[in-house]
């Protein structure tokens, strides 16, 4: 498993982190969402992940900020993150599922012989919003 490690260069310090399952495997198409800790609460950066859920964001400046790490599927995970000129240590970043099963839908399809037929009933699941 992997960690957000911290490394101080000068007043700025570079973020690098792992997003993963509870499994422990790395989350494709996930992302970082870096924002001030004020009264603004602006988004500062979006960082997306890489093929094994890994990310980094280079300068970021002294400060107190909010991290949230997103992925389809999956719930949001809210961290706050105080970035001094020493070196800091965060933790892993694991998200939970978030499957939601939605109304049964049928699906009905012409044969060759220009018939309707039903064809079996599925279950459709998504995330809530």
């Amino acid at each position: 498993m992997s960690a957000i490690v911290l490394l101080a260069n000068e007043n700025k310090t570079n973020l690098f982190g792992k997003i993963e399952d509870h499994a422990g495997f790395g989350i494709i198409s996930g992302s970082v969402e870096i924002y001030s800790k004020d009264a603004d609460c602006k988004l500062i950066k979006t960082i997306k992940t890489a093929e094994n859920g890994t990310f980094s964001l280079a300068s970021l400046p002294e400060g107190e900020y909010e991290i949230v790490a997103k992925a389809q599927g999956f719930d949001d995970k809210v961290q706050t993150l105080k970035i001094g000129k020493n070196a800091a240590y965060l933790g892993t970043i694991q998200l939970t599922e978030n499957d939601i099963a939605l109304d049964e839908v049928i699906i009905y399809g012409k044969a060759l012989q220009k018939e309707i037929v039903v064809l079996e009933e599925a279950v459709i699941y998504g995330k809530a919003k």
